[in-house]
């Protein structure tokens, strides 16, 4: 590998990727502690994982289950809510990370693909004149084979 060719973007969201966690620890402790994130934003997320994973266990288990699942406390609901939030900001800074990555690797592709087109062309052009030449030159040796024999006549 040469010095020129460090790949910064791998490291750059690799760098991205271990921010986040703090950020997203900060969120997560921002949202036990707000009202507005308690109420809006962590207790019907935390309520309804809940939900859904009484019935997916419940399922895997071959059992029917109850007819309703019982609610989580608010503290508990608040706390997987927060928990939801924390994990999909992770998930979601690594999932755009993926992207760009994706995206930047399909441009380069792009950018050597359109290299080698233009080498293919450049290719083809030389061919052409090449062409033109040994044209040129055949019908200068028939010229001179022509002018050799009417001399010999």
């Amino acid at each position: 590998m040469v010095v020129g060719a460090f790949p910064l973007f791998k490291l750059a969201s690799l760098a991205i990727k271990q921010i986040s966690k703090p950020i997203a620890f900060s969120l997560k402790t921002t949202a036990r502690q707000s009202d507005f994130f308690r109420k809006y934003v962590c207790i019907w997320p935390g309520q309804g994982y809940h939900w859904l994973e009484t019935r997916v266990k419940m399922r895997l288990m071959g059992l029917a289950g109850p007819a309703k699942v019982e609610p989580l406390s608010e503290q508990a609901a608040v706390d997987v809510g927060a928990e939801l939030l924390g994990e999909s900001l992770v998930f979601g800074v690594a999932t755009v990370i993926m992207y760009l990555e994706y995206k930047r690797g399909q441009r380069k592709e792009a950018m050597k693909e359109q290299e080698q087109n233009e080498r293919l062309f450049e290719l083809h052009d030389h061919v052409k004149e090449l062409e033109l030449l040994v044209e040129t030159n055949a019908a200068q040796v028939r010229e001179l084979t022509r002018l050799v024999h009417s001399k010999d006549s």
